[in-house]
């Protein structure tokens, strides 16, 4: 599925400059899901008011997971 024609992703323009993007996972007729959003390293604003990263995530896939209760 193309997301552009499918209409799931936004861009932020400002003065002619892409600026962000966000996609959507899912989508009702008066609200949707945020799934990602990309704003170029220069222009984040946390950094730009001050704050500095002190962490970061990971992702752990288990190779034999166990389901614990009843799933259904």
């Amino acid at each position: 599925m193309d997301l552009m024609q499918a209409d799931h992703i936004r861009l932020l323009d400002q003065n002619g400059t892409r600026v962000a993007m966000t996609a959507f996972n899912a989508a009702l007729p008066e609200s949707v899901q945020i799934g990602s959003i990309y704003t170029s390293p220069a222009l984040r604003t946390y950094q730009s008011l001050g704050f500095s990263q002190v962490g970061g995530y990971a992702q752990i896939l288990f190779a034999n997971p166990v389901i614990v209760g009843d799933p259904a």
